[in-house]
């Protein structure tokens, strides 16, 4: 049973001093002259971060490398980018979709086909599929 005690005696010791500590701190903190002090503090560490922002700008420049603010816009310009091509492909896949839906599928194309000796250039005419159904259209 004695170390019980002597742990409830150290747990009674503990928490008055943490009672008389933070009394302390709160007197501390309420004073006028504390809070002009660390006011006065912070002033002058928000100016001297203020500085040293423009000499590490200014040593950036001088060896040309890039700065915060430069790294924050090309990021910005690298999302609007994204979001661009992103809108891109949606298009393509539309105009896509919509070729497939709106063009009939060609009969008995294969190499000895007229249309590809007319137009020699096309190689894979299932990448020209409207191109040659339209040419059908006109030709027959």
């Amino acid at each position: 049973m004695g170390k019980k005690s002597e742990r409830k005696k150290l747990k009674s010791v503990g928490k008055k001093l943490e009672r008389e500590l933070n009394t302390q701190v709160h007197k501390w903190l309420d004073h006028p002259l504390t809070i002009q002090e660390v006011n006065d503090f912070l002033e002058e560490h928000v100016e001297a971060l203020s500085k040293l922002r423009e000499y590490s700008e200014l040593v950036a420049q001088q060896l040309n490398l890039p700065t915060k603010d430069d790294m924050a816009r090309i990021a910005k310009l690298i999302i609007q980018l994204e979001e661009k091509i992103d809108t891109l492909e949606e298009k393509v896949m539309t105009l896509s979709q919509s070729a497939k839906e709106t063009a009939t599928p060609l009969k008995n194309l294969d190499a000895a086909s007229p249309l590809l000796k007319v137009n020699p250039h096309i190689t894979d005419p299932r990448h020209f599929l409207y191109d040659l159904q339209k040419m059908v259209e006109r030709e027959w």
